[in-house]
This record gives C-alpha cells, sequence and structure tokens, in this order.
C-alpha cells in the first residue's frame, strides 16, 4: 500500500472521526500532463508531485526501462482499484 490510516484524537462530542491516510514517505510520484489542441497533441511537460526532483531523476538514471517520466508502464481498469484500497465493482446478473 502507498498509505496508512493514522487516528485522529476524539474530542468527546459527536461522531468519532475517520482514521486520516497518511502518505508513506518513501513514496515518489510524478505526473505527465498533455497539452492539446483541437483534440491534437501540442506539447507534453511533467510535475514531481511527491519528492524532491533530484531524487525521482536518480530513480530514472537508475532504470534499465526508462529514461523520461511517460505513462508506457502505467495500469488502467481493476488493478489499479484493488491497489488503491477500493472494492470491486460488481457485474449485474441480467435475468
Amino acid at each position: 500500500m502507498y498509505s496508512t490510516q493514522e487516528a485522529v484524537p476524539y474530542k468527546v462530542r459527536g461522531r468519532k472521526p475517520h482514521p486520516k491516510r497518511v502518505v508513506d514517505p518513501k513514496l515518489k510520484y510524478a505526473q505527465l500532463i498533455k497539452h492539446r489542441e483541437g483534440g491534437k497533441l501540442v506539447k507534453t511537460s511533467t510535475r514531481i508531485v511527491l519528492g524532491d526532483e533530484l531524487e525521482i531523476l536518480g530513480i530514472l538514471d537508475a532504470s534499465s526501462c526508462s529514461s523520461t517520466i511517460c505513462t508506457s508502464f502505467v495500469e488502467t481498469g481493476p488493478p489499479v482499484r484493488s491497489q488503491w484500497g477500493f472494492p470491486q465493482r460488481q457485474q449485474a446478473a441480467n435475468s
């Protein structure tokens, strides 16, 4: 998992608060932003979301698969939902 749950102190009145999610400090996260005009890709830019730019560049230098931030190894669909702890969608039974 990429986060842990931390208990929030209860202040006696009202409902007990839900636990707070705390992101793992070792997590490094970068985002590729695609700029489009008229439906066509014009430019791409990157943004560092979590971590330091030098750390992420070091990880990319050590990588044997990629030397830039890209979307080639991104999973889509049910595996991503299960990684983040979301419930899986159930197929409706047709009768």
